[in-house]
Order: C-alpha cells, then structure tokens, then sequence
C-alpha cells in the first residue's frame, strides 16, 4: 500500500514539473513607436531614476528594461497585471541622441495585462530632448 501511494505521488510530481515554467511566464516584445516615425537605434532605461518601472502589481516585482535595439527588446516576465514607464536614452536612426518618454501605461487604471505565453507592447513615445 504505501509503494503504491508513494508512486502515485512521485508520478503526480513528476508529471507537474515539466510544466511550471511555460505557464507562470510570458515573453514580451516591446516596440517602440515615436511620433514622426523616426526609428530608434539603440536605448537603454536607467534602472535608478524614479518613476521608470516595468511593475507587477500582483507581485511588487519591479523588472529591469532590457537594452533595446533597432526599436525592440524582449523581456520575460511572470504573468500578471503591469503598469510600465520609462524614460530613456536613445540614438536614432538619424544619429542623434534624444531622450524618449513611454508613460500611457504608468497608472493601475491603464495596467496591461500579460497573460499569454508571448505578448508584443507597441509602446508610443515622446520626445523629451
């Protein structure tokens, strides 16, 4: 009797870890999108500034901006309900250096919600200088 529920539950065991990752996760593709359809080369989101925050608000977690290039950059992160700001330096496509601001969804009221096992954020910036 107790191999038998011993095996039972190593079985059960078994068969849940192989799918813990895939489901609590979800990749994200952010794009950038700037006003005049100017392309972005490169930008980088200063971790230590106030108010820049990819935030899980069921969690709390607060997750670094991945470097982005040619006006993408893929982030993976548990699945929940997130509010998102940034500003950023960035080199354009044209050459020069501006500053890019993203803040549609820094309030809980516009929270995303990344639920899927990818996403794709087109994130509407701003120029700041």
């Amino acid at each position: 009797m107790k191999k038998t529920v011993l095996g039972i539950v190593l079985l059960i065991l078994s068969a849940c870890s192989g799918r813990v990752e895939p489901v609590l996760f979800t990749e994200v593709e952010m794009v950038l999108a700037t006003p005049d359809g100017l392309g972005v080369r490169s930008m980088t989101v200063d971790p230590q500034l106030p108010g820049n925050k990819f935030l899980n608000l069921n969690t709390g977690r607060n997750y670094p901006y991945p470097a982005f290039a040619d006006g993408k950059a893929l982030l993976t992160v548990q699945k929940g309900v997130y509010t998102l700001a940034f500003d950023g330096k960035a080199e354009m496509e044209d050459g020069t250096t501006r500053t890019l601001r993203s803040y549609a969804h820094a309030d809980p009221i516009k929270a995303v919600n990344l639920v899927s096992g990818r996403e794709t954020l087109v994130l509407d910036v701003i120029y700041l200088y």
